[in-house]
């Protein structure tokens, strides 16, 4: 999936790059760091494209290439500093117990990056799946039966070679024997999706979902192909579905697309913010712009009734909200000017009752994702009606 991204990415952001309004010197800055991403050098592209930033910290495709730039820079470290290590584990020699690895260094760059970027801009799909895989995926298929395991590994070599019916085959053994066996169903979905037989692949994308709600993979793909079919109806369905998983950009950029083909236009009223969220037992910065200098001074307020996630389990007399990151967002409403237009649609959310939802959905962020994930397991429906009544028109 990642790798299909960063395809896309290359020639979007290469087409709108072009057409953008910089300066001679920024654009010669911008193409320095593409061709020295291109030799794979990449700390000097990092380099480069980082001082075009400074000057558009909002630019959506320059966050994209950066992001592309440390994300095949960490990976190309990863693979770097594997093999040293295998080298010298082979000549016998011992590796100390606390040897720090430069891939770690860069993983910790990219992370700071897609988490900035984030709240920075609303089309981060590259840093917002990769902030899914290094933070939220769940580990799956970690008792799965040896026989179960063969059958899979004879399936991905038929995968591999492009031989999917032999492929399903295998996959489908696989899944007799362990019903639970996630990677056997969504290969076998992936399979039916190759082949274009797209009934066959929903019934299985539906069936990895089962055995593993939160894995945002086959939410995304089951989405795909009900485009595929047409079936705007389901897809909505479908994308609202993966959006509770976790709120991937590209599901919002879909959520767009098929409302469209429904006749009705799609806003999620995302705005940027320049500051982290505010976190559990953590000492962070007051901020200093109105009213966001509210929102942090919440946390203050609240904190001694919040459990380690942020959900406030002791009754108060502050508010009725169930979580950190909402009763913040009601602080901040309740302290600042009621005309400030950038909070319209925040104060009409709060006035219809879906504040929590408009928070945690419209404004979701990776810093909050342990109060989204608790508060989507208890109002999946609410967040389905929110969409409905508000973002939907």
């Amino acid at each position: 999936m990642i790798k299909q991204i960063l395809t896309t990415l290359l020639l979007v952001m290469t087409f709108s790059i072009a057409n953008a309004q910089y300066s001679a010197k920024e654009q010669k800055a911008i193409q320095k760091s593409k061709d020295l991403y291109q030799k794979k050098k990449y700390d000097k592209a990092v380099a480069s494209i980082k001082k075009v930033i400074d000057a558009h910290p909002y630019d959506n495709d320059l966050w994209q290439l950066r992001t592309l730039y440390e994300y095949d820079r960490y990976q190309d470290q990863l693979m770097k500093d594997l093999m040293d290590l295998l080298t010298k584990l082979s000549k016998g020699q011992s590796i100390p117990a606390n040897k720090k690895y430069k891939y770690e260094e860069y993983k910790s760059d990219l992370q700071i990056t897609c988490i900035t970027a984030s709240l920075l801009c609303d089309k981060q799909a590259l840093g917002s799946e990769l902030l899914y895989d290094f933070f939220v995926k769940p580990d799956v298929d970690t008792a799965v039966a040896d026989d179960a395991k063969d059958f899979y590994k004879k399936g991905s070599e038929s995968m591999d070679n492009k031989e999917y019916s032999a492929a399903i085959k295998n996959f489908k053994k696989a899944l007799d024997l362990q019903s639970d066996y996630y990677k056997a169903a969504y290969n076998i979905a992936n399979c039916y999706r190759e082949q274009e037989d797209w009934e066959n692949a929903v019934i299985y994308y539906k069936r990895a979902i089962k055995i593993e709600p939160r894995m945002l993979y086959p939410h995304k793909k089951l989405v795909d192909v009900k485009m595929k079919q047409k079936d705007w109806s389901g897809a909505y369905d479908a994308c609202i579905n993966g959006i509770i998983c976790y709120p991937d950009v590209e599901l919002f950029n879909s959520m767009s697309e098929i409302c469209e083909k429904r006749g009705k236009t799609f806003n999620r009223h995302w705005m940027s913010r320049t500051s982290i969220p505010n976190m559990i037992n953590s000492n962070q910065d007051p901020i200093s712009s109105e009213p966001w200098s509210h929102y942090r001074s919440a946390k203050d307020k609240i904190s001694n009734y919040i459990n380690d996630i942020g959900y406030i389990k002791r009754s108060n007399s502050l508010t009725e909200q169930k979580y950190l990151e909402t009763y913040s967002w009601e602080h901040m409403l309740s302290k600042s000017d009621s005309q400030d237009g950038e909070f319209t649609f925040a104060r009409k959310a709060n006035k219809n009752g879906y504040l929590d939802c408009y928070a945690f959905v419209s404004m979701y962020h990776i810093m909050f994702n342990r109060q989204y994930s608790h508060f989507t397991d208890r109002n999946a429906d609410r967040i389905r009606t929110f969409f409905d009544e508000m973002l939907v028109e």
